[in-house]
């Protein structure tokens, strides 16, 4: 599919949620699921419609950014292969051993 036809299959259909179907679609298929993921979430809250441009790019580009570093974390962390899964809500803090919370 060339551009033109990528570009005359978002606009000419006469159903908007088979053009937000196929935003969703091309966004996936990029591999920007934080971005699809997000622009599924403000069509269905209708946030999108008040939105400008920049503003909704803006906010996509920040969920696609958030989504990979999530993802790069979750990775890392599973790659690591830590013999325990903690957290740092469960280090005992004692001052004996001079630790502080802060």
């Amino acid at each position: 599919m060339n551009s033109k036809q990528s570009l005359y299959a978002f606009t000419n259909h006469p159903n908007q949620q088979t053009v937000m179907d196929e935003i969703t679609n091309a966004l996936k298929s990029l591999k920007m699921p934080g971005m699809a993921h997000y622009w599924t979430t403000i069509t269905e809250t209708r946030l999108a419609d008040g939105l400008s441009l920049k503003d909704g790019l803006q906010l996509l580009i920040q969920a696609e950014l958030d989504n990979r570093t999530l993802s790069r974390n979750e990775r890392l962390v599973k790659n690591a292969h830590f013999r325990y899964k903690a957290s740092i809500d469960e280090v005992i803090y004692d001052t004996k051993c001079g630790i502080d919370r802060q």
